[in-house]
């Protein structure tokens, strides 16, 4: 189940404001996966999870060059609402 600001009492956010960061945060994270196709996003997944761009390139039949630049541009293009998350980052 996951947490929607609007079913979590005023009151426990209250007394646990990291819910309501970590809350937001899953909101950013939805913001930036819909601004990606689902194949951009398993590929900044992959990335984040600590594939090589050599193993993606393999997995993907192309080079490894050309994942670098996919993912440069993927970050390039989001990096605006990723500073939020790392700003949220920086509070908690």
């Amino acid at each position: 189940m996951r947490l929607c600001r609007t079913k979590v009492p005023d009151e426990y956010l209250n007394h646990h404001p990291e819910l309501e960061s970590a809350i937001d945060a899953r909101l950013i994270l939805e913001q930036l996966q819909r601004m990606v196709t689902p194949e951009e996003w398993a590929l900044l997944l992959a990335v984040a999870a600590s594939f090589s761009y050599e193993e993606l390139a393999v997995a993907g039949s192309v080079t490894a060059g050309s994942i670098r630049i996919r993912v440069f541009r993927l970050r390039r293009a989001l990096r605006p609402i990723a500073q939020e998350i790392l700003d949220w980052l920086v509070v908690v």
